[in-house]
């Protein structure tokens, strides 16, 4: 027998069984925090080492950056570093991650030394390193910090106002074929994306043809475009590399990164959509088993990609004014 209506709204709308509910979901999202997140049996695990490693040089590049560093800085952090990249050698032997926090010591050395100050301590710790690990087959990496004038950044605010005005969430593509060149292009302008310490921690994961389909049947988000759209792609955030203070930092990480792919197909000419992943846990378990993504991997949205025909339809809504959207603080708003 149904329930009355009002007691039906009314248990809907409980907080009470909303909190039991919550249990249930955040139990299992806890679960998967544990044993994933970079704390969690961090020296065993290659990527949560790297991402460590990685806060450690990319702290050296911050330093550096700052207006007026001091000469000489973060000797014994320098020194500790140094001393972990040669575990990590004798543990993993990856010479292609060593590259880049061997790059940011290099850009240190140099930096002081242009300044007329001889970091000996660290400059002998990184020779007698390179000089234990011999030569290497890698690109050189950059690393440090570079010289960049204001008029390199200076004129573009009017062309991204219009440009960014011009994109549009598209449910309606021509049936030209989307093809990898043209996914990887977009991914690597988007690998320009700030991220927490510059880790990096987005993977994507390219679904084109039957597999495409299959997808974006699952989240359920395109009926009726499905076939147009040239290619999903699933933005992932990477939990080992971040740590319990940060359990929510994939999400922002793979939003930013998510953002500048849109704009990046936006720049090549083609049309984009987020579509979202905040299934319930029993949803996103199936959604990763069924589609190969891994525990560690979080979703955080799928984008679907197509190109543009000549003329289409797009959602015209209304946007808030900004005035609703910002709040400034100042000595003379404090209340």
């Amino acid at each position: 027998m149904p329930l009355p209506k009002f007691l039906s709204t009314f248990l809907k709308e409980s907080p009470v069984i909303l909190g039991m509910r919550l249990v249930v979901e955040l139990f299992d999202e806890w679960t998967q925090l544990m044993f994933n997140l970079g704390a969690a049996r961090c020296r065993g695990t290659k990527a949560k080492i790297e991402a460590k490693l990685t806060v450690e040089y990319h702290a050296i590049e911050k330093g550096l950056s700052l207006g007026a560093p001091r000469l000489g800085f973060g000797e014994k952090r320098i020194l500790t570093l140094v001393s972990d990249l040669r575990w990590y050698h004798s543990v993993f032997n990856d010479r292609a991650f060593l590259e880049r926090p061997l790059a940011t010591i290099r850009g240190y050395i140099s930096f002081n030394q242009e300044r007329g100050f001889e970091p000996t301590s660290i400059r002998k710790a990184y020779d007698d390193f390179l000089d234990d690990i011999g030569p290497s087959t890698e690109p050189a990496a950059q690393g440090g910090v570079k010289l960049v004038k204001r008029s390199d950044i200076q004129g573009f605010g009017a062309q991204f106002e219009a440009f960014a005005n011009t994109r549009h969430s598209l449910r309606n593509y021509s049936d030209a074929p989307v093809t990898r060149e043209e996914i990887l292009a977009a991914i690597r302008i988007a690998q320009r994306s700030p991220s927490a310490c510059n880790r990096q921690s987005w993977h994507s994961y390219v679904f084109m043809g039957a597999e495409k389909d299959a997808l974006l049947g699952f989240q359920g988000g395109t009926n009726g475009f499905t076939e147009s759209v040239g290619a999903a792609i699933v933005v992932v955030g990477d939990l080992r590399n971040f740590f319990i203070n940060e359990i929510h930092q994939p999400y922002i990480d793979g939003s930013l990164f998510a953002m500048s792919m849109m704009f990046a197909f936006h720049a090549q000419g083609m049309g984009s959509i987020p579509l979202t992943t905040s299934f319930k846990r029993r949803k996103l378990r199936e959604f990763k088993r069924r589609f190969g993504i891994p525990d560690y991997h979080t979703p955080v949205m799928i984008i679907g990609v197509g190109h543009l025909k000549e003329e289409f339809h797009v959602a015209w809504s209304a946007r808030k004014d900004v005035s609703d959207a910002v709040t400034f603080r100042s000595e003379e708003t404090r209340p």
